[in-house]
Formats: C-alpha cells, sequence, structure tokens
C-alpha cells in the first residue's frame, strides 16, 4: 500500500540494497501497487513465505478449507503443524444484540479457560451500518459492554483513528470495523455479521467500473463486446469480495468466532460444506 514516492524515500535514505519488503499479496485490495524493483533497483532474491508462523495449526487449517472451497485464487497458505491447537467456531444467530451477546460470552469462556489472555488480546470486527440495514453493530456492542460493565476501545470511532489513540488497558476488548482490520490480529477473533459483510462487499464492491470498461476495449479492440465486460466486471468484484473475507478470517491467532446471521447466506452454505470436525457450530 505504499506510494512511489514513500518507496523513493526509503531508498534515499537507507539505499535500496538495504530494503526488506514483506509483500502480504494475500491482503491486497487495492488496483495501484507500488513497484519496489522497477528501473535499475537490483532485486537480490525474492522468498516466498507460505507456511503461517501466527495461526495455529487447526485454525489455519480450517481457513484453507474455507479458501478452497471458495476458489480463492492462488491461495498457498499452509499451516505450521509445530503450532498445534486453534479453533473455529460459527455462531448462528440472526438477532445483532443477541448475537453481540452470545459471542461475548464465547469470548468470556476463552479468558476462564486461558488466564494467561487479556481483554486486550482479543479483537472483534464490526460491519458498517452500511452492510446491516436497520441495526448498528457498533452502537450494539458498546451497549452491551456498557451493560456488563466491561472495558472497551473503540477503533472504529473517528477521533480515535484521527487522534491515533492506541488501546492502553489490558481491560479494554478492541473493536474496529471491518475495513480497519488489516494488519491487526486477536489471540481470538470474533467476526460479527460477517455474511452480511461479505454480501455487502460482492453488491457494492469499490471497483471504477468505467477504468475496467476501457482497459477490456483496449485489450479486445473491436472484439470488445458487453457480454464479456459484464464477465470481466463479475470477476473483479468476485475477487474483490473474496480479498476482503479472507483478512478477517485471518485475524486469529488462536480462536476464530464467526458470526453468521442466517445459515443459509451466501457464506453460511460455504462454511456448511466443511469437514463438521473442524466446526465448532453454535
Amino acid at each position: 500500500d505504499w506510494s512511489t514516492e514513500h518507496r523513493d524515500l526509503m531508498y534515499d535514505i537507507f539505499g535500496s540494497e538495504r530494503v526488506i519488503v514483506a509483500d502480504g499479496v494475500d491482503q491486497f485490495v487495492d488496483r495501484v501497487r507500488c513497484d519496489w524493483d522497477s528501473g535499475d533497483i537490483a532485486k537480490n532474491r525474492v522468498v516466498p513465505l507460505r507456511t503461517s508462523r501466527r495461526t495455529k495449526a487447526a485454525t489455519c487449517d480450517t481457513i484453507t478449507d474455507i479458501a478452497h472451497a471458495l476458489k480463492v485464487p492462488d491461495w498457498d497458505v499452509e499451516p505450521d503443524q509445530a503450532v498445534t491447537g486453534g479453533r473455529v467456531t460459527v455462531l448462528v444467530e440472526p438477532q445483532p444484540r443477541r448475537a453481540i451477546e452470545r459471542a461475548l460470552e464465547i469470548l468470556g469462556e476463552d479468558l476462564v479457560n486461558q488466564p494467561h489472555m487479556r481483554a486486550v488480546d482479543a479483537l472483534v470486527c464490526l460491519p458498517q451500518t452500511a452492510a446491516t440495514p436497520g441495526a448498528n453493530y457498533c452502537n450494539l456492542f458498546e451497549n452491551v459492554q456498557e451493560q456488563n460493565h466491561a472495558d472497551y476501545w473503540r477503533g472504529y470511532d473517528w477521533e480515535t483513528r484521527q487522534n491515533r489513540e492506541y488501546p492502553s488497558r489490558q481491560t479494554a476488548l478492541r473493536a474496529v470495523l471491518y475495513q480497519s482490520c488489516r494488519g491487526m490480529e486477536g489471540w481470538a477473533t470474533l467476526c460479527m455479521g460477517l455474511d452480511l459483510f461479505y454480501d455487502y462487499v460482492i453488491a457494492k464492491p469499490d471497483i471504477d467500473i468505467e477504468r475496467l470498461r476501457d482497459e477490456l476495449k483496449n485489450d479486445l479492440g473491436f472484439l470488445f463486446t458487453e457480454s464479456a465486460f459484464e464477465e470481466k466486471l463479475a470477476a473483479e468484484q468476485r475477487a474483490y469480495a473474496l480479498n476482503w473475507l479472507m483478512i478477517p478470517l485471518t485475524r486469529s491467532m488462536d480462536h476464530l468466532v464467526i458470526h453468521l446471521t442466517a445459515p443459509d447466506s451466501a457464506l453460511g452454505h460455504v462454511l456448511q460444506g466443511i469437514d463438521r470436525d473442524k466446526i465448532n457450530w453454535r
């Protein structure tokens, strides 16, 4: 996500031969990429890192099964069998407030069973209101935490982000919108309303449609047709949605909790096709 100007500044300060780039290609959602080895910049070597060093093996293995079921292109993350353990729980609850209450109860069980874990070690990912008509998950999360007299950090709050305020208490449960969860992680991660978020990014992808049309016209010339464009657009929409879905699915180190509002949603059907021994359904 760096700009060319950022890259050039780094090279000017340190020298290109001393820069190591860790490129998280599986989390990339922007079409405009920084080219780190353009022109006369010498690239020493490329080291692909496919084995997950962060997520426990069982969790990573289930996420990989989900990626394969969704036919995510070029997904090559492999579990590290030396990092044993991990769990995936799917919570089905159509009522938003009750869903948050039940998800936090699951997190509470983790805090009791793992004495070294603190609330700040967990992460809650919430959908934006545009994805959940009639329900504001951020407000509901706050209401439930206030009712429980529990501490929390509002990573979705504009002032918090503007002032770069970070969690400063071990008792503060971190909560962010899905759009802000890239680069974050939780020992346990709650993905609230994930099926609604997935449906939303499929229906409203951040794609420059006119630029996509112009690019296809340039590529196909007189062979360009509206049907070819519709096919290309559908492929771009799906790729965009899959990228955004896999980002929250890979935020957990140990326990991943996926909340579905409906088992027959698009994501619900996919998860029901995963080996039942790998998912704890609640």
